[in-house]
């Protein structure tokens, strides 16, 4: 097989590949999972972290197709960095909105 023809196998399989509705599901609910352990501290290194543990559970968490093929394993990669920084920045967006609604100047709280 010539490197053209391998450049032209891997542009194909990752253009005609996506992630299906279930697996985007369990990397949501999954990073979710994580996010909520007692003994995590370090969320600069999450979506790596999601990422393999999505790896260690890929049977019953049906990624059983991705690992393995590098193209499918880039595009699981940006999906679980997408999930990561929802999931890790989320409470903080929550509470940006739910303050600037709620905003109460310092002479009415008094």
């Amino acid at each position: 097989m010539s490197a053209n023809n391998r450049l032209d196998e891997h542009t194909d399989s990752k253009a005609t590949y996506d992630l299906n509705n279930g697996q985007k599901a369990n990397i949501c609910l999954c990073s979710h999972e994580l996010k909520l352990t007692p003994s995590r501290v370090d969320y600069m290194r999450f979506h790596k972290a999601l990422f393999e543990y999505l790896r260690a559970n890929k049977a019953h968490l049906e990624f059983e197709d991705v690992f393995g093929n590098p193209a499918r394993e880039t595009l699981l990669k940006t999906g679980c960095g997408h999930a990561a920084r929802c999931c890790v920045t989320e409470p903080h967006a929550h509470s940006w909105s739910v303050n600037k609604k709620n905003r109460v100047s310092l002479e009415d709280g008094l």
